[in-house]
């Protein structure tokens, strides 16, 4: 992900990977400390990268709230803002008030202490890696491996990672692929004080039922539109700051949709719509008929070439391999078409579905843990998350931390090399009210079908793909359209007399891998050829499981496997 990069020691390396024309690139020295930044151009007023005889100042991302904190503070710059927040601040966590997707850094001089932050959700990445009195910290794992191969620093293959990228499909706490390198979580930060790294945290999700004990549902409905409306307008309102015309994600979901009608009902227009699935899928169809009823721009990706299956090596590149690189299919091709001269935050659904929803499918699963997070339970007991788990109030919270920020947010890595992306349902202060919202009133997206229809009638007149219908349709109703369209293939599969796959979906990823002989095979080559050369690096039990999770595994375990030996080739250059 582009972002910063500050390394203590008195060498520079010049072989990181610097990106091209859109991007800017700077280098700065202070003392014994080399700091490089490589940021989009966009939203240059709310990025940082400055050096002065007190302090060193990094800011990355785009600040939603600037305008707020400017008047609050009564500042009349970015840079200001954040030194008048750190001096007048009681703790060392003035960026607790920052909204928006956000990196940054502050050194001070005098105090010879270093503070090193992401946002709340953790989507901006920030990794470090410390050895004995050399540390580095980078928005990119690539820097950093790029650097300690320049400078000899030790970099040794952290086995638990690998289990973690296999079984989750992303890294479940704060490993990474080395021993040496950790990813800063989010809502947390560095301090870095005589050359010793402590994480702190300064801000956590949580639950606070008794919030709503004496509010009628009607009441709560009211809570939940206010609050994302307020996110959406910080969102949208970033844009037309900078001129931007707006740009979001279209799909045949809930998220998206909402975004994008809460948006319109508020009066913000000039939309381009994305989407991407296969061909005549209903995704396509319904994004259609609601980009027909808004009058908005859409740009369709058929998956169908297949090509995304292909861009093993260069996704891992931009996001270090920390979560499975068919996770964004087809998104990445489809941002790289694009002009974005005239577009702002890509504005997209992100998680939506389980924050007025839920993770959990029933009451029972709050204490059962019945579901995990992870993407595949063949290699489940080689991952340890006992005490990782205690860091959290409940089995909730924690797959919002694991399969939510570092999940299905990990694609914001590839989103990122082209514009900030942003989701209203990620704003702080919409989610930890969702959180407080009863489960009982969230689960099967009870709450969130009833704001729907009381605020937004309209959009429910469009069908849900989840559902394959109406979210005014009774279930019985509902049951009978999803057997039906399922067919007689689907009793044939159940039973074990036909073996594959169904093209239905989104992205039928096993069906694509079993229909398409030269996907397959291009696949099996790579992970044998990756896996030749690293042989004398990986012990024999990490091996032979991965050996049998690809010969054994579905479409997306199999594509696991080829994420993590891409980017084992990456760490170690090879």
């Amino acid at each position: 992900m582009p972002g910063f990069c500050i390394f203590s020691a008195e060498r520079w390396s010049n072989n990181i990977n610097i990106l091209g024309e859109s991007f800017q690139n700077d280098f700065a020295t202070c003392g014994r400390f080399k700091l490089f930044r490589n940021t989009i151009k966009k939203f240059e007023d709310d990025k940082i990268f400055e050096t002065t005889s007190e302090y060193i100042l990094v800011l990355d991302g785009c600040l939603l709230n600037k305008k707020q904190l400017l008047e609050k503070y009564k500042c009349s710059s970015i840079t200001d803002l954040m030194l008048c927040m750190y001096c007048e601040g009681a703790n060392k966590s003035f960026f607790k008030e920052f909204r928006g997707p956000f990196t940054g850094a502050l050194y001070d001089i005098k105090e010879d202490l270093w503070i090193v932050f992401t946002n709340q959700t953790g989507e901006k990445t920030v990794f470090y890696y410390q050895y004995n009195d050399v540390y580095i910290i980078s928005s990119q794992l690539d820097w950093i491996y790029a650097i300690c191969r320049d400078n000899r620093l030790p970099l040794t293959l952290d086995e638990n990672g690998i289990y973690q990228s296999i079984t989750f499909g992303f890294m479940e706490d704060d490993s990474t692929y080395a021993h040496e390198v950790k990813r800063l979580r989010g809502g947390k930060y560095l301090e870095i004080r005589d050359g010793i790294i402590n994480v702190i945290p300064y801000f956590t999700f949580t639950k606070n039922p008794k919030r709503y004990e004496s509010k009628t549902e009607d009441e709560i409905i009211d809570i939940i539109d206010e609050k994302f409306r307020n996110a959406v307008k910080l969102e949208f309102d970033k844009d037309l700051e900078y001129g931007y015309d707006h740009l979001a994600d279209m799909s045949g979901g809930l998220d998206s949709r909402m975004n994008v009608w809460v948006a319109h009902s508020m009066g913000y227009n000039n939309f381009q719509l994305l989407t991407y699935c296969k061909s005549n899928y209903q995704d396509e169809m319904i994004s259609k008929q609601i980009a027909r009823y808004w009058k908005d721009s859409l740009f369709v990706r058929p998956l169908d070439d297949l090509h995304f299956f292909y861009d093993i090596d260069t996704i891992v590149q931009m996001n270090g391999g920390t979560s499975a690189y068919i996770g964004i299919t087809g998104g990445k091709r489809l941002l790289e078409a694009l002009n974005w001269e005239k577009f702002g935050i890509e504005h997209n659904g992100l998680i939506g579905d389980v924050v007025i929803g839920s993770f959990l499918h029933s009451m029972d699963e709050i204490d059962s843990r019945i579901f995990t997070g992870r993407y595949s339970e063949k290699l489940a007991a080689h991952v340890d998350s006992s005490e990782y788990y205690k860091e959290f109030v409940d089995h909730e919270i924690y797959l919002m931390y694991t399969r939510g920020f570092q999940g299905a947010c990990n694609t914001v890595s590839i989103r990122n090399y082209y514009t900030e992306s942003c989701s209203p349902f990620m704003n702080v202060d919409f989610l930890q009210t969702c959180m407080d919202i009863p489960l009982k009133l969230r689960i099967n997206h009870n709450i969130y079908k009833k704001w729907i229809l009381k605020k937004y009638k309209e959009a429910a007149a469009f069908p849900w793909e989840t559902i394959n219908g109406l979210i005014t349709e009774s279930n019985l109703k509902l049951f009978v359209r999803k057997a039906l369209k399922r067919g007689p293939k689907a009793l044939l599969r159940r039973v074990g007399i036909l073996k594959n796959s169904s093209d239905n979906g989104m992205n039928p990823l096993d069906f694509w891998i079993e229909t398409n002989p030269k996907v397959s095979d291009y696949l099996s080559k790579y992970v044998e050829i990756a896996e030749n050369k690293l042989s004398d690096l990986l012990s024999n039990d990490i091996k032979k499981d991965m050996k049998y999770l690809y010969t054994s595994g579905t479409a997306i375990e199999k594509c696991m496997v080829a994420t993590a030996y891409s980017a084992l080739l990456l760490m170690f250059d090879l």
